[in-house]
């Protein structure tokens, strides 16, 4: 009877540790859609439709964590994340690349097209 009680809290530190880390990144990923100070909601709802995830779902992340999360919301969470540091590092790159001839200038301007950044910068 001990073990099961020991292997129970055992799962559920590892469960909390998954809702914690899916909190982080929705708190990441709305703060990277937010268009400015109390925009949160709707940079809520645009992260909801652009991930298909329902609304109530990033709204209770936020602001009522449950004690578990079903896997392929993680594994979607997860996957907008990576998508969102492969972008950020793309941006530092671009910024600190200026191409001097205009054959290069338009060689980024197309490989901006191509990874979804427009000419000035942000999406």
């Amino acid at each position: 009877m001990l073990k099961n009680s020991l292997w129970g809290s055992q799962m559920s530190l590892t469960e909390s540790a998954f809702v914690s880390r899916a909190r982080d990144w929705i708190s990441e990923l709305c703060r990277e859609e937010m268009r400015g100070a109390g925009d949160l909601g709707e940079a809520m709802r645009r992260v909801a439709l652009r991930l298909r995830l329902p609304f109530g779902f990033l709204f209770e992340m936020t602001y009522r964590p449950p004690k578990r999360i079903s896997a392929g919301r993680f594994f979607t969470l997860w996957a907008a994340h990576e998508e969102h540091l492969q972008r950020q590092k793309y941006r530092e790159e671009r910024a600190s690349f200026e191409p001097s001839s205009p054959l290069g200038r338009l060689m980024v301007r197309a490989a901006d097209l191509v990874s979804g950044e427009s000419a000035g910068g942000v999406k």
